[in-house]
This record gives C-alpha cells, structure tokens and sequence, in this order.
C-alpha cells in the first residue's frame, strides 16, 4: 500500500502542480490583458487630450485672428478718415488761399480809386500838376495826410473837403 500511496500521492502532486500552472498561466495572460487594456486606454486617453488642446489651440488661433482682421479693419477705416480730413483741409486752405488773394486784389482796386477819387477832388480844390517827380511827392503827402500846393500853401485833405 505504500507504494500505491507513493503513486497516489506522486499523481495527486503532479495534478496539482499542473493545476497551478495552468492557473498560473492564466493569471500572467489576465495581467498581460489587463496591462495591454491600460496602455490602450492610456492611448486613447493622451489622443483625447492632444486632440482637446488642439481644438483650444485652433480656437483661440480664430478668435486672435479675427481679433487681428477687426483691428486692421478699424486702422484702415481711421486712416481712411484721416485722409478725408486731410483733403478736406487740403481744399478748404485752397478755397481760403483764394479767398485771401480776391480779398488782396478788391483792397488794392478799392485803395487805386480812393486814390483817384482824392486826386480829382484835389484837382477841384487847387491847381496841383500830377506829372512827374512833383505828382508822386503830392501823392505820397496825401497819403501820409499833409499836402503842400503848387501855390506854395500848406493844408491838409479837410480844406479840400476830400472825403
């Protein structure tokens, strides 16, 4: 009996020894499952993320682009508008320039016939000879607000009664 005991037991060992095994086994293809499933998911996981960051990264790209066409657009529209005030002003100096110069020629035409209007009232007044050196100096006299005759007389443009 022993030796059947010996045999016994010895299968009974060997049974259980490949029980384990096989259990064994089973447990290392469970952990090598279990550890390619969290790779995978940790793959998944980090492509979810990049994927998150990206579709920030594009957003706020749009809205710093668009941000950057409107602030474009407004300086052009500001530089647009200074242009026209700038012609604006351009034109206005002209018209004004214009204005100046008919303003110039209408005190020169209206100081040539105060002029002559004085110089026929003079010639009214007194006998006064206009030609020459003489006529300037009586000219310029009457300017200035002193006459002196051709009779040798001194006076001033009220004993005429020159308006």
């Amino acid at each position: 009996r022993s030796v059947r005991k010996d045999v016994q037991a010895r299968a009974t060992e060997k049974m259980l020894m490949t029980e384990a095994e096989i259990k064994a086994e089973a447990m290392v293809r469970e952990a090598k499952a279990a550890l390619a499933r969290a790779k995978a998911e940790a793959w998944r996981r980090r492509v979810e993320l990049v994927m998150q960051e990206e579709s920030t990264a594009a957003k706020s790209k749009a809205e710093l682009l668009a941000k950057l066409q409107s602030e474009v657009a407004g300086a052009k529209a500001e530089a647009d508008g200074q242009l026209k005030v700038a012609d604006a002003t351009k034109e206005w100096g002209q018209v004004e320039a214009a204005s100046t110069a008919h303003l110039v020629r209408r005190r020169q035409w209206l100081e040539e016939m105060r002029e002559t209007e004085v110089i026929v009232e003079m010639a009214k007044c007194k006998d006064v000879n206009f030609i020459g050196k003489r006529g300037d100096q009586v000219v310029e006299a009457l300017l200035e607000g002193s006459i002196g005759f051709a009779d040798g007389t001194i006076g001033t443009k009220e004993d005429c009664q020159i308006q």
